[in-house]
């Protein structure tokens, strides 16, 4: 496995928002489309890709906490 391919995977475990933003395949961000976007939807968009990516159910963040992850 290249060092990239690790350096990914130690990311998704120790911080999958930031993983799932950085996704450029999975997520587009621009500025008019975050200010109305609603954080549900986008906590869908999460556990998918978490689905995805093998991140098991056990280890998914709860929507409160994922929407004060994002906050940080």
């Amino acid at each position: 496995m290249s060092s990239a391919a690790l350096i990914n995977e130690w990311v998704i475990l120790n911080d999958p928002v930031e993983a799932f933003l950085r996704d450029q395949e999975f997520v587009i961000l621009d500025d008019e489309a975050t200010k109305n976007v609603s954080t549900k939807l986008v906590y869908g968009e999460f556990q998918r890709w978490c689905d995805l990516e093998g991140i098991p159910k056990s280890r998914q963040l709860s929507h409160a906490k994922f929407t004060q992850t994002l906050r940080q």
